[in-house]
């Protein structure tokens, strides 16, 4: 039966006594069966208010497929894929998917900071 997968997305920061930057990306691998659709939430870490102002998901170009029809848009603070694409061609069961998540965050001051991470995607046997 198919599921809708969450991906939770967080940024956490301090300036005292060290700065410290903490992002969290939950599952940082996420499994996506045939059917499934897989969502990319920004959420609030650390019992900080939320810093995420934008998230973007983007295909490696090393990636031989993407499971996906197309690559998610951002809307409304969350990103949803359609469904799956059948398995086949050059995606098989098993695969690891690699893909980027880019983060738009505010820092400590306000600023409008960028920071890019890089998870995986599989489809399992």
């Amino acid at each position: 039966m198919p599921q809708n997968r969450i991906v939770r997305v967080g940024v956490s920061l301090s300036d005292k006594p060290t700065a410290k930057l903490e992002i969290r990306v939950k599952p940082w691998a996420v499994v996506t069966h045939e059917g499934d659709t897989v969502e990319w939430v920004p959420t609030a870490i650390n019992h900080q208010k939320m810093r995420v102002t934008k998230l973007e998901i983007h295909r490696v170009a090393k990636a031989r497929a993407w499971p996906f029809a197309s690559t998610p848009k951002f809307k409304e603070k969350k990103l949803k894929t359609g469904g799956r694409l059948p398995l086949g061609g050059k995606l098989k069961k098993g695969s690891r998917v690699p893909y980027t998540i880019v983060i738009t965050f505010k820092d400590v001051q306000r600023k409008l900071r960028t920071a890019s991470i890089d998870p995986d995607m599989i489809i399992p046997d």
